[in-house]
């Protein structure tokens, strides 16, 4: 024990400035977490995240968490799932997972918290490469949880659970136990209580064989991965907002999933969308996931990113009506300077929409919106979004190309409106 507190005080010493967020279940781990820095008199703050599951006992867990840190004079941040379970339950560990990290990121944004401290620890970090594994994985999956990156800190993880028991009866440590841990409906909980066992009968020492595997496992992927990014920086080309490889020069690699898995990763693709970009074989044909699509030209790989479906930000635009009189027209394509005495509010900014027309100046007919944004060269992923100014049904400008002539400024006008990008 007093080793280990040690080596905490230690450790928490390398950091500079750290401000830290300890999260707290309720669970034996992370209430030895709490405890264990609270002897080495290391200042935290908790949080704690009720999933509202398991109806009073989540309850309970939340208050004997707020409990502890009020008899401890430790601040207490405590999130609620509300809604969250009421989609389907598929992939509900991985839902729950994304929900409390996205609110510790939230209050570290908030509070000014540099460093997310957990409680993770070596059969945890087994049972980590082990579901990478299940799922399909390569090097870098086998590398499991880092100890330490810039925003967390795991300083438990080279101590077994058997440990980290013997160490809370030792301290009397009080906790509260989550009965859907034993459960084997979660596929983590099946490795945990199924397979981990069989492991450790046949290698006694398999979490401290794990520990020096991972660390040759580093060392094997620091080089691979120097490798891989130098070639990518001497052959990725930048084009506007896109990504372009040549496929020639991934296809004559000797190990082009891996150049594609280096590359598109960062972007959130799978290891089967990627083997689906290096099957693709007619120019336009591409593979999509949420924000990013890859297509294949005559000559290249061709990444962008897609156009999210969010409504516009109105907010982002100055809009002023002003006299007529003594007005002189701006220049800036970018600037909207309207008739305002013959538009009819309220006005509204939305995407443009295939089969929006609008009358251009110096036209008599009406010209597809779609055309005005091709002459004006604009990028396929941008056109998705692209905002048009619209008055009770009627598109009076494509912001920033074109105008209405039905609206345009003349003599006759009292009052312009003007909007200006922000």
């Amino acid at each position: 024990m007093k080793k280990l507190l040690k080596d905490l005080k230690a450790e928490y010493q390398t950091f500079e400035d750290a401000q830290l967020l300890v999260a707290v279940s309720g669970g034996m781990d992370s209430m030895l977490m709490a405890e264990l820095l609270l002897k080495a008199k290391i200042p935290f703050a908790v949080a704690h995240v009720n999933y509202q599951l398991r109806g009073k006992d989540s309850e309970k867990d939340e208050q004997f968490v707020k409990a502890y840190c009020k008899k401890h004079k430790l601040t207490f941040h405590c999130a609620h799932a509300g809604d969250l379970w009421k989609e389907s339950k598929n992939n509900l560990q991985e839902r729950a997972r994304d929900f409390r990290y996205t609110y510790f990121q939230q209050l570290q944004d908030e509070f000014g918290y540099t460093t997310v401290v957990l409680a993770h620890h070596a059969n945890d970090q087994l049972e980590t490469v082990l579901q990478h594994l299940v799922r399909g994985s390569g090097l870098k999956g086998l590398l499991g949880m880092k100890r330490h990156t810039s925003t967390k800190w795991r300083p438990l993880l080279s101590i077994s659970k058997k440990d980290l028991e013997a160490f809370a009866k030792e301290l009397k440590l009080k906790w509260r136990e989550d009965a859907s841990n034993k459960s084997t409906v979660y596929g983590r909980n099946k490795i945990r209580n199924k397979v981990v066992p069989i492991l450790e009968e046949l290698n006694p020492s398999i979490l401290q064989t794990l520990n020096n595997s991972i660390e040759i496992w580093e060392e094997q992927h620091s080089i691979v991965q120097e490798s891989l990014q130098n070639w990518l920086e001497e052959n990725v080309e930048l084009k506007g907002e896109s990504e372009l490889l040549s496929i020639d020069a991934v296809h004559n690699h000797y190990a082009p999933r891996q150049i594609m898995w280096e590359w598109l990763s960062l972007f959130e693709f799978t290891t089967g969308e990627i083997d689906e970009i290096l099957k693709l074989q007619k120019t336009g044909a591409k593979v999509s996931n949420a924000t990013y699509a890859v297509a294949r030209d005559r000559d290249n790989y061709v990444l962008h990113a897609l156009q999210s479906e969010m409504p516009l930000d109105e907010s982002k635009y100055d809009v002023d009506i002003v006299p007529a009189k003594g007005y002189e027209i701006e220049k800036d394509p970018k600037v909207v300077q309207l008739n305002a005495d013959k538009l009819r509010f309220p006005l509204e900014i939305r995407a443009y929409e295939p089969g929006d027309k609008i009358r251009s100046l110096g036209m008599k007919g009406l010209k597809k919106v779609s055309d005005v944004l091709v002459q004006a060269k604009i990028a396929m992923n941008e056109k998705k979004n692209y905002p048009v100014l619209v008055s009770k049904d009627e598109i009076v400008a494509v912001i920033g190309l074109c105008i209405s002539e039905d609206y345009k400024l003349d003599a006759k006008a009292k009052n312009v409106f003007v909007m200006r990008l922000t």
